[in-house]
């Protein structure tokens, strides 16, 4: 009884031995540690006249026992350390002066209690980084900063941070350097030359700036030879300039280029250089040169607007009642914008022929109407098939085009007659006109030569021009020559119509 007395009086002078032994989860230097939040690079971008630009720096406090209270400080690395830091040749950056900015309460942080962070304000001010930006020429200007403790664990991975600064006034540059092409479609005409303000924020007055007018001559020479052209200098009398008209602050300027073909030879392509006349900027400039390529064709042809065309009349089209439309061949298929649709015609059945009147009067398709006016129920053959499309006003027509089939089995047509009419009439049999004219519409109709498509196999378009204007709203389509030997099998991808604007500048009346 003695010595089980003894065991258990030792067990309990033992447990209160180790009650009262100071027991320790952490070490020490783990209890609190502290950090940078976003540690790293930063990047801070203004123009020159902005008088402040305000950051802050997040101090972190984390560890085993993080609820006592934490003592820091923010310093500013030296040159040599922040080279070592960051990756930078020595020289190659520098040091902001202290008058550029300014760290509320860095120098004395305490995170206390349970306090987990704390915003530290730094403002830094653009006017007096810009200033010294000019003196370091090919310098890149940086704030490098480091989270430093006497009395917790800093975490090293995680406390610098490292300003760079792009600090610039305002600048007038060209949005892009790529060519610019304006063609003199009249005698005169007048065209926007776009240009970009980078920090426009920075340009607080309006101003006018010009381009350059004398020593094209070189730049013209150095295009040609960059580019094996040989393109003339735009004369001096032959264009002029407004100047860009900059506001305040704003970011895309234009200016109005006025060009004249006079003292042009026509169908000759001309080089005008832009460069920026730096004298006439109060702000920087950029020293690139953007090309304004002028031409001045003698003809000028624009092409027609399909979207208010409408079928009016087609003689010839396959179509199957009850089909789905992917499965129909519509004449409107012809100017709906999408190559891989072509306008097909007849090719079975029975054949048209002088005494049958083959109209569809009563199709079995009523909806068929709403896109077909015109459906015939035998087929026909070249050169008796015809389409007819109203263009929704008068044009001075002065081109039409075929666009080739991407299917090698719907190329086709080879050679293709176009009309042109200011009027046009139709009338059925039962209306009083005739079988034949089915094959022709030249009753009630005046219809004018217009011209000659010649299309070949390769997928393009293939456009046929003249040289004088052929007046009218309606059109008449009339393919005369296949590429294959069934000349009831007809296909058209797209059709094109052009006007003729204009002759040596002078408008097509």
């Amino acid at each position: 009884m003695k010595r089980i007395l003894l065991v258990i009086i030792t067990l309990c002078a033992l447990l209160l031995l180790s009650c009262n032994e100071d027991y320790k989860l952490f070490p020490d230097k783990y209890n609190r540690i502290l950090s940078l939040k976003n540690s790293g690079v930063r990047e801070l971008r203004s123009g020159n006249t902005v008088k402040e630009y305000k950051d802050s720096i997040l101090v972190l406090k984390g560890g085993g026992n993080p609820d006592n209270d934490a003592f820091a400080r923010i310093e500013v690395m030296e040159l040599g350390k922040a080279c070592e830091t960051f990756g930078y040749e020595g020289g190659s950056i520098e040091i902001i002066a202290s008058e550029s900015y300014s760290i509320s309460g860095g120098d004395d942080i305490v995170l206390e209690g349970s306090t987990r962070s704390r915003y530290i304000p730094i403002t830094f001010s653009p006017e007096n980084i810009y200033r010294q930006a000019l003196k370091a020429k090919g310098k890149t200007l940086v704030l490098p900063v480091v989270l430093r403790s006497e009395t917790d664990t800093v975490n090293t991975s995680s406390s610098t941070i490292l300003w760079k600064f792009d600090i610039n006034g305002p600048k007038v540059v060209w949005p892009d350097l790529s060519d610019i092409s304006e063609e003199i479609s009249l005698r005169e005409i007048d065209c926007d030359i776009e240009a970009k303000v980078e920090y426009s924020e920075s340009n607080l007055s309006p101003f006018v700036g010009k381009i350059v007018r004398g020593g094209l001559e070189t730049l013209v020479d150095e295009y040609n030879s960059k580019n094996s052209t040989s393109y003339k200098l735009l004369p001096e009398s032959s264009w002029s300039f407004d100047g860009f008209d900059v506001e305040a602050k704003k970011e895309i300027v234009k200016g109005r280029l006025h060009l004249s073909r006079e003292g042009l030879n026509s169908d000759e392509t001309y080089l005008l250089p832009l460069k920026f006349d730096a004298v006439s900027f109060p702000v920087g400039v950029s020293e690139e040169v953007r090309y304004l390529v002028v031409t001045n064709p003698k003809y000028v042809y624009r092409p027609v607007d399909r979207k208010d065309w409408k079928l009016l009349y087609v003689n010839s089209q396959e179509h199957w009642y009850g089909a789905t439309l992917d499965l129909q061949w519509f004449a409107t298929y012809a100017f709906d914008g999408r190559p891989e649709t072509t306008w097909g015609t007849q090719w079975n059945g029975d054949s048209s022929n002088p005494s049958w009147d083959d109209y569809e009067y009563d199709p079995a398709d009523k909806n068929l109407h709403s896109i077909v006016p015109t459906l015939f129920q035998g087929y026909r053959e070249v050169p008796n098939i015809i389409m007819v499309i109203d263009l929704g006003r008068e044009y001075n027509l002065g081109g039409a085009g075929i666009l080739q089939s991407t299917k090698p089995e719907e190329q086709k047509v080879k050679r293709c007659e176009v009309y042109a009419e200011s009027a046009f009439e139709f009338k059925t049999v039962r209306e009083g006109g005739t079988i034949a004219n089915y094959n022709t519409l030249d009753e009630g109709n005046d219809w004018k030569f217009f011209t000659t498509i010649e299309v070949d196999r390769p997928v393009k378009e293939y456009w046929s021009h003249v040289q004088t204007a052929v007046k009218g709203r309606y059109v008449k389509i009339r393919p005369i020559e296949l590429f294959h030997h069934d000349p009831k099998a007809v296909n058209i991808a797209e059709f094109y119509v052009s006007e003729l604007v204009s002759i040596d500048g002078y408008p097509v009346k």
